[in-house]
Formats: C-alpha cells, sequence, structure tokens
C-alpha cells in the first residue's frame, strides 16, 4: 500500500485534496481554523511537525486507514510522500552524525471496527473503491503484497458474491504471474462459484472473457478444451457497444485467448479492434491501456516471423507507458529486454545494446542475479553482432560457468568458442563474415520456433476456390496482411468481397475497415472494389436496403477514421 502512495504523481492540487478530503469527515475532526492555517503554512519540509500536532491531519489519516477507505488513504499520498522524505532525510543525518540509536522499534496498526455500525459502513460501494486501491496497487508489480491485499478483501463478509468473484478472478492472476497454477485454478473456480449464486445477466462480458483470457494460461495447447471456455462461452462471444471500455476489455481477453490457443491471425485481429475503441475512459488510462496491447501485439507478429512490426509494436508500447511512469519501473526490465532483443533481430545491434544496457540497470532487479544473467548473454550476442569481440568476451567472462540447465546462459560457452573463431579473420573481412553468420542463424533460430511452435494459420499449398467460403477467403488475406504482403492479402480481400451477400453486412464492413489498415495510398482502387458491390445490389428490393446503406456510407467514409492511435 505505501508502495503505491509512493509512486503516485504530484499534481498542483495536492494540498487541496487533502483538506477536501479532511472537510468531508463526518466526525468533525476538522475546524475551520486548522484548514485556514494548514493552507497557509504547510510546506513539504514540516510534514512530521504537522502529522505529530494535535490536530485533523493525523486523525483524519488514522481514521482512513483504519476504516480502508481508499479514496481518503490515496488523497493523502503528498503527506505520506513527504513525511518518508523527511524520515529518510533525517535517518541518514543521525548515521552520518552518529546519534541514531538501533534497534529501532515501530509500530504497525491494523483494521479495527470501533462498533458494528462501523463495520456495515463497509458496503459493497467502499469494496468497488477498495479494488481500484488495489488495482493500483498490483501496478507496483509486487504480487505478495497484491495477493495479501486481495485476501484480506475476500475475507469481508459485506461484500457481494458479484464482486468475490472479481476479487478471487484478480488473485487468480496473481497467482499466473507469481506462476502458482494450483492456486490460480483453485481462485478461478471460486470466481465461478461466486458467479454462480448470481444472476447470469449481471456478468459483464469483459469479465467472463477475462477469467477464461487468465484460466487458459493454465492450460498447454495440445490438452483438451478447457471447461471454463465452454462455460463462459455465451458471454464471452457477446459484443458491446462498438465505443465501449467492456468491449475494448473483452477483445483484449479474447485476443489473449487466442494467442494461447497459437491462434496468432484471430489474436492481432482482435487486438486491432480493441485499439480502435477510444472510449469516455481518461486519456491516461488509455494510453497505459494501449500500451499493454501493443506488447502483446509485438510478442505475436515475433511468432508469425514479421520481425518488423514486432519491434514497432514494442516501440509503440515503451512510448505509451513511458508517459505516466519513471523508466525505473519495474515494468521497463522487462519491456526493454524484449526491445533489444527485436533490435537485433532487425540488425540494430548499437540501438539493442543501449536498451540491454537499460534493462539490466533497472533497479528492481539489480539483485536478480538470473535476470542480469540473462540480459548479459544477450549483450555478448549484440556486442559479437556489432563486432566488437572484445566487449563481447568480457561480458561472456560476467556470466557464470555453470548456470541452471534451462537459462539461456547456457549458450555462453558456444559463444565464447564463436568469439575465437571469429578473430582469426582479419578485420577487413571480420564483420562481413559475422553478419553472414548472423543472418543465418537468426533465420535458423525462426526456422527452429516455427517447428517447435507451429503456426496454425499458415496458408494451405492448393486452395480451391470455387468451394472456398468468403470467411476462408478473409482469414488467408488476414493472414497475408499481417506478414506485410498486401498485394496478395488484397487479391484474397476482393475474392471475399465477390462470394459476400445481402446478409453479411458486418463482414462487409469489417472487410473494408481491413483494407484500411493496410495504410497504401492507393485509397481509391479499394473504393472502387465496393463500387462494384454496389452496382450489384437493386435499390427497390427491401431485402437489399441495409447493405446498399452500408456500402454508401463506406463510399463516402474518411479513411483517416481506422488509422491506428
Amino acid at each position: 500500500m505505501l508502495d503505491v502512495l509512493l509512486n503516485i504523481p504530484r499534481s498542483s492540487t495536492d494540498i487541496e485534496d487533502v483538506i477536501t478530503i479532511a472537510t468531508e469527515n463526518e466526525n468533525n475532526l476538522v475546524t475551520q481554523e486548522s484548514i485556514d492555517h494548514f493552507r497557509k503554512t504547510y510546506t513539504s519540509d514540516e510534514a512530521i511537525t504537522w502529522y505529530t500536532k494535535d490536530k485533523f491531519l493525523y486523525r483524519v489519516f488514522g481514521e482512513a486507514c483504519r476504516k480502508l477507505n481508499s479514496d481518503a488513504i490515496i488523497r493523502f499520498h503528498p503527506i505520506v510522500k513527504d513525511i518518508n522524505r523527511q524520515l529518510q532525510r533525517l535517518q541518514a543525518e543521525q548515521m552520518k552524525n552518529g546519534t541514531l540509536q538501533l534497534p529501532l522499534t515501530v509500530y504497525r496498526g491494523q483494521v479495527e471496527w470501533d462498533n458494528m455500525q462501523e463495520q456495515e459502513n463497509f458496503d459493497n460501494k467502499d469494496a468497488e473503491s477498495l479494488l481500484c486501491f488495489g488495482g493500483l496497487l498490483l501496478l507496483t508489480g509486487d504480487c505478495d503484497k497484491s495477493i495479501q491485499y486481495f485476501q484480506m478483501l475476500s475475507r469481508n463478509d459485506s461484500i457481494n458474491d458479484k464482486l468475490k468473484a472479481i476479487i478471487h478472478s484478480v488473485l487468480g492472476a496473481c497467482y499466473v504471474l507469481a506462476k502458482e497454477k494450483r492456486m490460480a485454478s483453485n481462485y478461478f473456480n471460486a470466481a465461478l462459484r461466486h458467479l454462480h449464486t448470481t444472476k447470469k445477466e449481471s456478468m459483464p462480458a469483459w469479465f467472463a472473457t477475462g477469467i477464461a483470457s487468465l484460466n487458459t494460461t493454465l492450460y498447454e495447447p495440445d490438452q483438451p478444451v478447457n471447461p471454463t471456455y465452454d462455460e463462459l462461452a455465451l458471454s464471452i462471444n457477446e459484443s458491446q457497444s462498438n465505443n465501449d471500455i467492456g468491449e475494448k476489455l473483452r477483445l483484449l481477453h479474447i485476443g489473449h485467448i487466442c494467442f494461447e490457443q497459437e491462434k496468432f491471425v484471430e489474436a492481432l485481429n482482435h487486438w486491432e479492434e480493441a485499439m480502435e475503441i477510444v472510449s469516455c475512459i481518461p486519456s491516461s488510462f488509455l494510453i497505459i491501456f494501449n500500451g499493454a496491447i501493443y506488447v502483446q501485439m509485438a510478442v505475436t507478429y515475433f511468432r508469425l516471423s514479421n520481425m518488423p512490426d514486432a519491434l514497432n509494436a514494442m516501440e509503440k508500447a515503451i512510448k505509451c507507458m513511458e508517459s505516466y511512469y519513471a523508466s525505473t519501473h519495474r515494468m521497463f526490465a522487462g519491456l526493454y529486454l524484449l526491445y533489444g532483443y527485436y533490435l537485433m533481430q532487425n540488425d540494430k545491434p548499437v540501438e539493442a545494446i543501449e536498451y540491454l544496457t537499460k534493462s539490466v540497470k533497472n533497479p528492481h532487479f539489480a539483485k536478480d542475479e538470473n535476470f542480469a544473467h540473462i540480459v548479459c548473454t544477450l549483450l555478448a550476442t549484440v556486442h559479437i553482432q556489432s563486432g566488437n569481440l572484445e566487449l563481447a568476451e568480457q561480458v561472456c567472462n560476467e556470466v557464470p560457468e555453470n548456470p541452471p540447465p534451462t537459462s539461456i546462459t547456457v549458450l555462453v560457452p558456444s559463444l565464447k568458442e564463436l568469439i575465437t573463431f571469429l578473430k582469426v579473420f582479419p578485420e577487413e573481412i571480420r564483420q562481413g563474415t559475422i553478419s553472414y553468420v548472423f543472418r543465418n542463424g537468426l533465420q535458423i533460430g525462426q526456422q527452429l520456433l516455427a517447428t517447435i511452435t507451429p503456426n496454425s494459420n499458415i496458408i494451405p499449398g492448393v486452395i480451391d476456390e470455387q468451394t472456398c467460403t468468403y470467411d476462408k477467403f478473409i482469414n488467408y488475406a488476414d493472414y497475408y496482411r499481417h506478414q506485410n504482403d498486401f498485394t496478395k492479402a488484397e487479391t484474397y480481400y476482393m475474392k471475399a468481397l465477390e462470394k459476400i451477400t445481402e446478409m453479411e453486412v458486418k463482414s462487409i464492413w469489417d472487410v473494408y475497415k481491413k483494407m484500411i489498415r493496410m495504410k497504401t495510398d492507393d485509397h481509391e482502387r479499394y473504393q472502387s472494389y465496393f463500387i462494384e458491390q454496389y452496382s450489384k445490389y437493386d435499390h427497390t428490393n427491401p431485402e437489399h436496403f441495409q447493405m446498399i446503406a452500408t456500402l454508401q456510407i463506406i463510399i463516402l467514409f474518411d479513411n483517416n477514421t481506422f488509422l491506428d492511435p
């Protein structure tokens, strides 16, 4: 909880927010005179003085902590930060002048209810607020603290079954991150039990999809169909408003389900749709949300061996996250690692070295030797790629000789042999040899990856166009579009259009959106396909009216609407 408060950014209204929450207190813990004095005289370097005064500050904050009033606790974040900074400064001064006395005695409080009325006041509205606070705690990346927090919430009897289902789902997700499959499965099952006691129609589609999405991580792709997915199938496939945050969440989770099932093209299609939903949510949340989608898209493009798009998506993800998080946040250790690796794959060793170095210097992983050894192994590889054999050898020597058998660092002996081999070549031909070795090595690596995890979306060698349905043609076109082969993609989209009838209005709209996503400059050529379709329908036939109206919109539509955010 403290980590959350210390990581909330400051704003110009911080002090007024504290005053507002104090004046809203129902127990008359504050006077107007105290408020005026606080507003005029409070400074950050006097936080401890103010907090230890017999005034409103510690009374209001203490009551908020005791009652788990998350809204009030969050608004006190500037005071908490000021006290924390002042305590750190005082400790440093006492250590320097020798006045620090050890051991220190600290006191820790716990939640208590003074009477039954207070406990009754902890209603479901308060619980929803606490869920949001728990969401902030998750952003700190500390799974253990998140688990403790949500377990505490789940034990409160005043929370209804719907909220308990959400809490147990979050706990399941935490255990997925902690790689404890049995505990994750137990909590997902508990979430389903709570959902069964609520009205089925009250379960939002995005929530059902979220449970199924997280549950898929507990199963291997070749295992029988996940029973949880079957149980929630109706809710999962229930699309929402086109511009709704619930629909954005649903598409995010469906994309993840497809990814876990190794349906990579379908996953990308769902995430593209999610990216196009702007909704009415705050821009900061929208950018962070989109950043999370870009990360998944980058990994999926990599699985499709589309290295340029993998790099481009990861670059967008980092840009989104850097807008709202400090570069020292723990998430950037992984993001910079992946970005550095994708830069290697795109033959950009200088940039790769920069981001891999940033990754290994992340303060949250400073003591994680396994993570550091992985990054060092990649750094050694990219130094070879850039032709700097001396630095590569130096980095290799920093990795232990007997790493765990599952670690990438088992490659270090092979890298050392490669360095010795390359040193034999004269400098004038060495770089060419290195480029040749790496180019072929990366190609072999991609072929091995394709063999180990075959792509279920690959186009068959022979296509019977007479019996092929329009949706099959769309699938083929999607595959080529995500491989950046826009010529073949356009061909198959055109064949799909020829087979679409007046009953498939949504399909023709989807084809248009996908053609626009290819972002070629020849929009008029695309529109000519739909003008041709328009001529097929009868303006006097009521069954054709909806298709005709859709085609009219497409022909007159502004193509810039579908550009990536």
